[in-house]
């Protein structure tokens, strides 16, 4: 069975029917999920997960513990180097989340420069993720980084510059 990396924006804490209705047709499916720890979106999808009683989940986490796991799954613990603090902290445990992951369902306010990352790591790696854009209120399947690099192009330039500041010397 395929595993989803599903992940968002800090600032969506909640989800439209049809994105709700999307993650019911995950449990359907009986794909194994793999999901961060922080605060929103993270949060929303693992608190939608728990009401179904799901159990075929992981949640990411970079050092020791995580932030929220609210269903009491396996945590997996990344390790970060002493030291790295804020976007590098976290998103250690996004790189190997990308890794792990067949397909990706990102949840995406129209403004978080990791979420537009993640979406990077993911179809660099040749595997395809649908992007939710709560913001524009539509969505879309990006499978190529020539997809991904039209989707780049139509964020704010502030958007644009905090992306350029925080990839990896890959991305």
């Amino acid at each position: 069975m395929p595993t989803i990396f599903i992940g968002g924006s800090r600032r969506v804490s909640h989800f439209p029917p049809a994105l709700a209705r999307r993650l019911d047709a995950i449990v359907a499916g009986g794909h194994r999920i793999v999901v961060g720890d922080a605060d929103g979106a993270d949060t929303a999808v693992q608190s939608h997960f728990r009401g179904h009683g799901y159990d075929r989940l992981t949640v990411f986490c970079s050092g020791d513990l995580p932030q929220n796991n609210l269903g009491r799954w396996p945590a997996r613990r990344v390790a970060v180097p002493k030291g790295v603090r804020g976007f590098a902290f976290h998103a250690a445990k996004d790189r190997e989340m990308a890794e792990v992951g067949d397909f990706g369902l990102m949840i995406w306010d129209g403004r978080s420069p990791g979420m537009i990352l993640n979406l990077l790591r993911l179809v660099a790696g040749g595997r395809p993720c649908v992007l939710c854009n709560l913001g524009r209120q539509d969505t879309a399947t990006i499978r190529s980084v020539e997809r991904w690099r039209a989707v780049f192009e139509h964020c704010t330039p502030a958007v644009r510059t905090a992306i350029r500041a925080r990839a990896a010397a890959d991305e």
